[in-house]
């Protein structure tokens, strides 16, 4: 059982990964493209069973601590994934390349929100590429 991933990054990166308005246009029914509705397999984009909510609700105690069934990681003020590493990259790999296709082809709005969805999201990739390109 993972308790906390802890970091103000992470917690910044996933509160603000929520908050954005991910909506590209060639997913099924241009839903909000989420932690709540991810998509794992792009070849599925147009099937909305494909899609899946990755974030684990009332998976914390009053004190904040995982409940005994369990097993996640804590990212931030209630927030927890499952501790299936190979899923939440998948889906954190597949926003942050929405982020960048709508950003290039001119569809992402210029908000506050999502300037920090493509400030968060150069974080990752840059602390994932960190140690390929030193």
């Amino acid at each position: 059982m993972v308790q906390n991933a802890g970091g103000w990054r992470q917690k910044n990166t996933a509160k603000t990964l929520i908050q954005a308005d991910i909506k590209p246009e060639k997913f099924h029914d241009s839903k909000r493209l989420t932690f709540e509705f991810l998509l794992l397999d792009f070849d599925k984009k147009t099937d909305p069973s494909a899609y899946t909510n990755i974030i684990l609700h009332n998976a914390q105690k009053n004190n904040g601590q995982l409940k005994a069934n369990i097993n996640g990681i804590i990212l931030s003020d209630g927030l927890v994934f499952p501790n299936d590493l190979e899923k939440v990259f998948t889906g954190l790999i597949e926003i942050i390349y929405q982020v960048r296709c709508m950003l290039v082809h001119g569809e992402l709005p210029p908000t506050s929100t999502n300037h920090e969805v493509v400030k968060y999201s150069y974080l990752v990739l840059f602390e994932l590429m960190r140690d390929f390109c030193t």
